[in-house]
């Protein structure tokens, strides 16, 4: 007779359960490095011990335990995301370093029959780390929420090609008087455009937010994060800050650069660039969020791109004070549109710690009103959701993991959250996709605060217990990660 045996594999920081025949079952989060394993067969349980511990890198050691439910009416709580069948073949669309997100229908918009289908679709990018970026598909109909379709952003037609040749050409050639533009463009070498497009014409940026096109199209609006910082030798520039337009098939039609010969209305860059965009209805202006201040400012931009005019303004947003810890930093991920008016966003705001370092990841929001600012001023927000607080973030027991990246509110004011683990570098690899409540009930109208947030069924495995057949009696769901001992000792004891 042979025994089914717990094994932990410290590469993937996972834990697997095999028997004889190798039958697969679903990863489950561990902390980094897993040195340590036992079974508390009388409980249902198995313990880890996590060895690295590495604050800079958010990484902290831990025990992980986690408790075998042989209830199939049991939902299970993770994975929160998993991979679908590519489209003809038997092979699985992996995934892994996602970053924005966006609903295929997003609030507020006019509703159509067609709109109305798409109210479970989610989609979301692949950033730098594959080098091959990638648009992928989510349906949100069923938990956990499944990834259907993918598809390589290509420059088919030499649209990003000229547009880097262009930007090496402005930057070699001095046709301004601002003396501070000439010196940026001193510092800036040209962009290697073979490390940037690919030979197989995929391309290999940085798409760092998404947002759905309405102009018929059923393209994108992609923003990729520049690379490097002008003037810092340790890590220089590389890449600009890029606005893309994509068609339904992810071929890049548009290619729109900041302003490069007027030092006044954008500063030298900073490698923490765009981060997140959205569209209004009518598609006049796309807003940006800029993750951190660049130059001497002491709050990052909301950059705004009008379509008509082919212009750039901005506004500043005012950042919350550090409230971790271990210090660290605040700035911006993504932002999610609300409404036909084209004037409300939300915003995700979070600092660069993990684990118990973690103090704010919050969603805010914010009006631009008419669009009749001025360039400097500084926008208002309200707090509409702490992620933390409200427990979000912590309802799995999981660590709080540090880049939550992608925000998205569907026709229907679905609220989804989406983490980045970095291509599993420096990372425990874990991943997740939250419905994290209500805009507003699901009704027509905007509100503000968090009062407009449904609170109740906010959590991925508040979902139809029916979809937890299919895990069986071998599901292992995560009930706490503990960095004390003392946790251990009690579960001994209670053995």
């Amino acid at each position: 007779m042979y025994n089914e045996r717990t094994i932990c594999d410290k590469r993937c920081t996972c834990i697997l359960k095999h028997s004889l025949i190798l039958s697969f079952t679903p990863l489950q989060p561990a902390g980094v490095g897993p040195e340590g394993i036992t079974v508390i067969a009388s409980k249902n349980l198995v313990i880890v011990a996590d060895e690295v511990d590495s604050r800079d890198d958010k990484i902290r050691s831990s025990l992980t335990i986690y408790q075998l439910d042989t209830h199939a009416s049991t939902v299970p709580e993770y994975p929160t995301l998993m991979s679908g069948l590519r489209d003809g073949e038997d092979t699985y669309i992996p995934f892994s370093a996602l970053s924005g997100l966006a609903a295929a229908a997003p609030y507020g918009r006019n509703a159509t029959s067609r709109s109305m289908d798409m109210e479970n679709i989610l989609y979301t990018i692949e950033d730098s780390f594959y080098k091959k970026n990638r648009i992928l598909t989510i349906d949100t109909s069923s938990y956990p929420a499944m990834i259907t379709d993918e598809k390589r952003i290509v420059d088919a037609t030499n649209v990003l090609m000229d547009c880097l040749t262009e930007f090496n050409s402005n930057a070699a050639t001095t046709t301004t008087d601002d003396a501070a533009a000439v010196e940026r463009q001193a510092n800036i070498n040209g962009v290697d455009i073979t490390s940037v497009i690919n030979d197989d014409k995929t391309v290999n940026i940085d798409p760092e937010g998404i947002a759905t096109s309405n102009d018929g199209s059923d393209g994108f609006w992609i923003v990729s994060e520049g690379r490097g910082t002008i003037g810092d030798e340790d890590r220089p520039f590389e890449t600009p800050n890029l606005l893309l337009k994509t068609n339904s098939q992810a071929e890049i039609t548009e290619c729109i650069l900041l302003p490069q010969d007027d030092s006044s209305s954008w500063p030298d860059q900073l490698r923490f660039g765009f981060e997140g965009v959205a569209t209004t209805e009518d598609n006049s202006h796309i807003v940006i969020t800029v993750q951190r201040p660049w130059g001497d400012e002491t709050n990052p931009r909301i950059a705004i791109y009008d379509t008509i005019n082919s212009s750039w303004s901005y506004l500043f947003y005012p950042l919350d004070e550090v409230e971790s810890q271990n210090g660290g930093w605040v700035g911006l991920s993504d932002i999610a549109p609300l409404g036909s008016d084209g004037n409300e966003f939300l915003i995700l705001e979070r600092d660069n710690q993990g684990g118990p370092d973690a103090a704010i990841k919050r969603i805010y929001k914010i009006d631009l009103g008419d669009y009749s600012y001025e360039n400097g001023d500084i926008v208002g927000k309200t707090l509409f959701k702490d992620l933390i607080k409200e427990g979000d973030l912590t309802k799995m027991n999981g660590s709080i993991i540090e880049k939550v990246e992608g925000l998205a509110v569907t026709q229907s004011g679905k609220m989804w959250i989406a983490t980045d683990n970095d291509g599993v570098d420096d990372s425990s690899g874990e991943q997740v996709l939250l419905n994290v409540g209500t805009y507003n009930d699901g009704g027509t109208g905007s509100g503000s605060g968090t009062d407009d947030v449904d609170d109740a069924s906010s959590s991925s495995s508040s979902s139809s217990s029916g979809n937890a057949v299919s895990f069986e009696e071998r599901t292992i769901v995560l009930i706490a990660i503990i960095s004390s001992l003392s946790a251990i000792f009690a579960a001994f004891t209670d053995n």
